[in-house]
């Protein structure tokens, strides 16, 4: 969860290319931490909602680093 809100408020300031590239490696590294949470974790199916979550914002970052260049 750290990573994604630090990728949310990054997101915030960002302007440039490299900004949006480190917006979206925060949220690429928060996604792959959901999905590394084992399904018999009680957390499995929050998890998985943040994991698809946290991809809508990757993809997101990466549409606005390459509007940026």
């Amino acid at each position: 969860m750290n990573k994604a809100q630090n990728a949310a408020n990054l997101a915030q300031t960002s302007i440039s290319k490299g900004e949006w590239e480190e917006v979206a490696s925060e949220w690429e590294k928060a996604v792959q931490l959901m999905k590394a949470v084992p399904p018999s974790s009680p957390n499995y199916q929050k998890a998985q909602q943040k994991a698809a979550e946290y991809q809508s914002n990757l993809d997101i970052a990466k549409r606005r680093a390459a509007a940026a260049e």
